[in-house]
């Protein structure tokens, strides 16, 4: 039984159901497994351990494969994609006689037919070290594979064979399937061109930015927000063939979600532009530049300022019925007259006014209320954000539980249980209603989701799982692990469905999910909050390339206090993400009026040439690894290259154009290359001079580029051009630094 497209075919074992061979169409090379087996352990028995497939049904998109063992019905379910080097791979149990515990699931254990010449475990590159895939290595390429889901339970020999599961420990209902996360396969092709990384910290490698990590959040990942010269993240060697070849799966495991516009969608920080108060005077700066979408700096529109989690009123609404409490009669009056309806604000210190009633409906604070409706005249959409597991005072048996039996707490703040399903349902219908309320085009998550400590900064020593105890959630005592994972993904995935072009990010709380926890979601925050603009580049680069995150769902800010950093800053924003956010920049947009004119200018050239702006190749190595750092963003034959310089000296930017660089692979093409844009971000002149703007496929660009200077150059197809002469010695005279990208 064989499955394909046009780059794999996969091949079933006749009888046991599982991998027998996985074939690379394009090189012809076969990948043979002597087994390719599975197994449950429910309620502390093993099942399907060289069980025996009872029927293979096709299907539209590969093949179903069944198998029975004692009470349990197993289904393998195979998935090749219409196009893509990869097959998925889902594991289906029910039992047929009553209600059961899945506790342990082994999703594959695979033997290989040929040693290979290494296996290697790949992990994210974070301080919490989220696995991501094996590549199993042979001499000219070999294969990937993984589980998606953040916490694996894996062995492996170092040359022939990997067994990997996890452990759920998870109730199953009596009639019920239950669906284990999905494993994946796929093939690559070695390049022979390596990539480095230690992950996004300081390291062996001394940026040549010496302030790529002043301003951001690293700090806080780190007892005593004391961050050591060197974190200690090994250096791990892929070669790029690796690399683009697992960035494609994950191109199909997160599909890009639709946006409230087309075009390059933009939206304002309110946190990071400091605006903490619901002047409507803060939405002047962008009116002109076609930002409509505004988010506060308070959490549910409210006076609490995060991290101290959500407002009063949230922790004090009516739960059954669900309501919002109003604490004054006058605000009382103005809920049953449809005319303002809140509650009284109270100050730091004063008394506390008893709750009279409860809305039906979310309402917002009285001043944010005018907020929103004034500058819904204007045209803008004000939105706000949240925390992803509030506690409420009349249900503390939702509270998550220490093994002393007290709260949890998030910044001194109680916090519920996402394996509580009570917890979860109430809360999406609970945050439902404030989108329903108040129309925004986004929302945005921060704060403490799964029971796992992201940071180890302010009053938290150390990174790490912190279990819930509570025996009343339906999660085994200090196992909330698996519940809290499948709930968190539901909850999100309703919200998606709900509201299909809403923008929904998240910040911390996920961190620990690594690029699994990316479903249903625009993007989420990088891996520490950024503080400066090679730094969103440093990154992403490494969202990238270390995480294999796409580059759609990047996060990228705007920043620039002045003309000259604004526009060089929304130049790097747009090799980065395919949406993006005004962050401090509104600085810019405040003080310089005429800062509004380039913004709309490249917010323009974006929408036209937006195809080109949602998925790019790393040319160089992690920004600051060279004087040089940049992208290339091609379709077929036509894109951009961004470069950027760091400080010093006059830089020789060296990109080959080849299939490496993401370009059609075909020996006979040339290209003309043009100037687009050269703009350093402190106002003095910008150069890009190049010495041949007519280039053959394999051979190179060659640019001379200022310091702390923004590049784009445009390329396109021209066969019938002719090549100019390369000699440039006298034009490159008296550069310093020398960048050539995918170095040997």
């Amino acid at each position: 039984m064989c499955m394909e497209n046009c780059e794999i075919r996969v091949c079933l074992h006749p009888t046991t159901g599982g991998l027998l061979a996985i074939i690379d169409v394009s090189r012809n090379i076969s990948y043979e497994f002597v087994s390719s087996g599975f197994s449950l352990t429910a309620d502390g028995t093993q099942y399907f351990v060289d069980s025996q497939a009872v029927s293979y049904e096709k299907t539209d998109t590969g093949v179903r494969v069944l198998f029975k063992d004692g009470p349990f019905v197993a289904e393998c379910i195979y998935t090749v994609p219409e196009k893509g080097a990869f097959v998925e791979r889902q594991l289906r149990y029910m039992c047929e006689s009553g209600m059961w515990t899945a506790e342990k699931i082994v999703c594959e254990h695979a033997v290989f037919a040929k040693e290979a010449e290494s296996i290697h475990f790949h992990d994210d590159q974070t301080l919490w070290h989220v696995p991501t895939n094996y590549f199993i290595r042979y001499s000219d390429g070999g294969m990937y594979m993984g589980l998606a889901y953040p916490y694996w339970d894996r062995e492996d020999n170092a040359k022939d064979s990997i067994t990997l599961g996890f452990t759920p420990r998870y109730t199953v209902q009596e009639g019920q399937w239950f669906e284990a996360e999905k494993t994946f396969w796929g093939v690559y092709r070695k390049e022979g061109i390596t990539r480095y990384s230690h992950g996004p910290y300081p390291g062996e490698k001394n940026p040549a930015y010496h302030d790529v990590f002043a301003g951001t959040g690293l700090y806080q990942h780190f007892a005593g927000m004391k961050v050591p010269e060197d974190v200690g993240m090994p250096q791990e060697v892929l070669d790029w063939g690796e690399v683009w070849a697992v960035q494609e799966y994950f191109k199909h495991h997160l599909p890009r979600h639709p946006l409230p516009e087309g075009g390059f969608w933009l939206w304002q920080n309110g946190w990071w532009a400091r605006l903490f108060s619901p002047d409507i005077h803060s939405i002047d700066p962008l009116l002109s530049t076609g930002v409509k979408d505004i988010m506060t700096a308070a959490m549910y529109y409210g006076h609490d300022r995060h991290p101290t989690t959500e407002p009063k009123y949230i922790c004090d609404m009516s739960v059954d019925p669900m309501g919002f409490p109003v604490q004054s009669e006058a605000d009382a009056a103005g809920v049953q007259e449809g005319t303002s309806g809140w509650h009284t604000v109270v100050e730091a210190g004063e008394a506390r006014e008893d709750i009279v009633g409860y809305t039906d409906t979310f309402e917002a604070p009285a001043d944010y209320v005018t907020f929103i409706q004034e500058a819904q005249k204007q045209g803008m959409y004000v939105s706000s954000f949240s925390t992803p597991n509030n506690s409420y005072k009349k249900r503390p048996q939702w509270y998550s539980r220490l093994k002393d039996g007290s709260p949890q707490k998030y910044f001194g703040t109680a916090v519920s249980c996402p394996a509580c399903d009570e917890f979860m349902d109430f809360h999406f219908e609970m945050l439902c209603r404030v989108l329903d309320r108040y129309h925004q085009r986004l929302w945005s998550l921060d704060g403490r989701w799964l029971n796992y400590r992201e940071i180890a900064g302010y009053h938290f020593e150390t990174i790490g799982d912190e279990p819930c105890y509570s025996a009343e959630h339906g999660h085994p005592v200090a196992w909330d692990q698996y519940k809290a994972w499948k709930n968190t993904q539901l909850f999100k995935k309703k919200l998606r469905d709900r509201y299909p072009t809403l923008c929904l990010e998240q910040y911390y709380g996920l961190k620990r999910g690594g690029i699994w926890s990316l479903t249903s979601l625009n993007s989420d925050e990088n891996y520490y909050e950024m503080g400066s603009v090679v730094n969103n580049r440093y990154q992403t680069w490494h969202n990238e390339n270390s995480r294999f995150r796409p580059m759609y769902m990047n996060y990228s800010s705007i920043f620039g206090t002045d003309p000259a950093s604004f526009e060089h800053s929304i130049i790097s924003c747009l090799s980065t993400a395919a949406y993006g956010q005004v962050s401090r920049g509104y600085t810019a947009l405040k003080d310089y009026p005429e800062c509004a004119d380039v913004l709309k200018r490249w917010k323009t050239w974006a929408d036209e040439n937006y195809r080109f702006l949602t998925d790019r190749r790393s040319l160089f190595g992690m920004p600051g690894e060279y004087a040089v750092d940049g992208s290339a963003h091609f379709v077929d034959d036509e894109g951009y290259i961004f470069l950027f310089t760091a400080p010093g000296n006059h830089a020789d930017a060296r990109i080959l154009l080849n299939r490496w660089s993401g370009l059609t692979e075909d020996n006979s093409a040339r290209y003309r290359v043009r100037l687009v844009a050269a703009v350093t971000d402190d106002g003095t002149a910008a150069e890009c001079l190049m010495c041949n703007p007519v280039v053959a496929y394999g051979e190179k660009i060659r640019c001379r580029i200022t310091p702390n200077t923004a590049v784009i150059l445009h390329v396109e197809r021209a066969d019938d051009v002719e090549l100019l002469p390369k000699d440039a010695d006298v034009m490159f005279a008296d550069t310093d630094f020398v960048a050539e990208s995918f170095p040997l």
